[in-house]
């Protein structure tokens, strides 16, 4: 299903720069900041935008495995063979400790309402050329 963004300019609103990472889709209008989120558009005035950072963030399910290994891990363990708990354990945390070092870089959009807008990097250019629209059109 394609979004057309198109649909939600204004008249006389154009598009001044768009990135595009994975499903998510940004744009840099002369107005606003128009993203998708979750398969539909949403946009975000400019005077909204509290805050551009450069934040690192960790894959959930990078966690969410490593844990689960861990606690299997401790009941195998306990149960008896206790070499295939151990290698459990020694692979969860393994896991877990790949989780706090393998965090992406992303830029975060603080907006006034709270919410946070992450903007992945894909390539750093890319990026670093729209988050530079961004902060021309805030001006």
């Amino acid at each position: 299903m394609a979004i057309d963004v198109n649909s939600m300019l204004g008249s006389d609103e154009g598009i001044v720069s768009e990135y595009h990472s994975g499903k998510n889709n940004y744009y840099v209008t002369d107005r606003r900041l128009i993203f998708t989120r979750k398969g539909h558009l949403e946009d975000a005035a400019y005077n909204h935008i509290t805050r551009i950072s450069m934040d690192k963030v960790g894959h959930k399910l990078l966690i969410a495995l490593g844990i689960l290994l861990f606690f299997i891990g401790i009941v195998i363990a306990a149960a008896g063979p206790l070499s295939g708990g151990i290698t459990l354990l020694v692979i969860g945390l393994i896991i877990i400790v790949l989780y706090f070092v393998l965090k992406g870089s992303v830029y975060s959009l603080s907006l006034s309402s709270g919410e946070k807008l992450y903007v992945p990097k894909a390539k750093s250019s890319d990026v670093v050329s729209f988050i530079k629209a961004i902060r021309d059109e805030m001006r």
